[in-house]
């Protein structure tokens, strides 16, 4: 299907999901992933679920291969949906046991959780781990009996936040409200460490502009001038948004996080896409749009971009500063 979208020169885009295993695939028998852009993919969804091979869908797979897969498709601007799962049976809060065969047979499962954060997917989406029919039924006697151990759920009774974050029929060691309390650490480690789904993507289709845009292929110069387009489409009001990151909302994300996305904001306005027909046609588009906004709006915008980016450099370069002197101060302890 690939090849058949590339070779049509037609200007598609569009999106799937598979699994590790078939990425791998892919990889080992066309060298590279970059096939994939060439068609027109811009986002992916892939289970992840683990830094286990639990379910055994990677084939030969490595742990170093998966994260090799992810960082190549997001350096090549494709947007990566994660699924990740809490509550596996070798979950556990003791130390990670490896079998003699190299798999799992316990993870601990802050190590796991700090492995998903790593990966840097666009968007995760986190859920428990459950081996049960989501309804009331035979078991639902006994739960009166013993409510701790739950091994259904009534789908009439579970709020849109609840559904999928409820543990049922807990195989771990880690007691049920434990379990749940991981499930809301790691989304929300996930979010503060890695930031915003809508900013990751937009900076992750930067990055595939930037890898693409002095392309001699025609496909991925398409897609380079897709990236771009997209991109500017939406900067301005992400510069906007900046002066409630800035003041109070952004503070909370991690300093990579707002060094990555200062860098993001910096760079947009200084590269232009590749000459060609498609840019043309997208320009504009975008020129059209664009001269419906204010000349104010746009100074405003300008404004805060570069108050936000002058405040994050600022704050990494004191960061520099200071690390010298905290590297003489903790060496007396060594």
């Amino acid at each position: 299907m690939c090849e058949l979208v590339e070779n049509s020169n037609e200007n598609i885009h569009w999106g799937t999901s598979t699994d590790i295993g078939s990425l791998y695939d892919y990889r080992e028998k066309h060298g590279s992933l970059k096939g994939l852009v060439r068609a027109g993919l811009t986002v992916i969804w892939t289970g992840i679920e683990s830094k286990a091979d639990y379910f055994n869908k990677r084939n030969k797979a490595t742990q170093q291969d998966v994260e090799e897969i992810i960082k190549e498709l997001k350096s090549l601007g494709i947007m990566v949906i994660g699924s990740y799962i809490v509550g596996l049976p070798i979950h556990t809060e003791g130390e990670t046991i490896m079998d003699t065969d190299g798999t799992y047979k316990k993870l601990n499962i802050n190590e796991d959780i700090r492995w998903w954060i790593g990966l840097n997917t666009e968007s995760s989406q986190v859920m428990m781990y459950t081996k049960s029919i989501l309804s009331k039924g035979k078991n639902a006697f006994s739960e009166k009996v013993n409510p701790e151990q739950r091994t259904s759920i009534d789908l009439l009774g579970v709020k849109d936040s609840e559904y999928a974050h409820l543990t049922v029929n807990n195989t771990t060691d880690i007691p049920d409200k434990k379990l749940e309390e991981f499930d809301k650490f790691a989304r929300k480690a996930l979010l503060l460490n890695n930031g915003p789904t809508v900013l990751r993507t937009l900076m992750t289709w930067w990055d595939g502009f930037m890898a693409l845009k002095d392309s001699e292929n025609f496909s991925e110069k398409r897609t380079a001038v897709y990236n771009y387009w997209t991109v500017k489409r939406y900067f301005q009001l992400v510069s906007f948004g900046t002066v409630l990151f800035s003041e109070t909302f952004f503070e909370k994300f991690s300093d990579e996080f707002q060094e990555r996305f200062a860098k993001f904001l910096s760079e947009v306005d200084t590269f232009q896409p590749p000459d060609c027909e498609l840019n043309s046609r997208y320009k504009k588009l975008f020129d059209k749009q664009d001269s419906q906004v204010s000349p104010i709006a746009t100074i405003a915008a300008e404004f805060l971009r570069n108050r936000f980016i002058q405040k994050v450099n600022s704050r990494k370069q004191a960061k520099l500063e200071l690390a010298p002197q905290a590297v003489l101060f903790k060496q007396p302890a060594l």
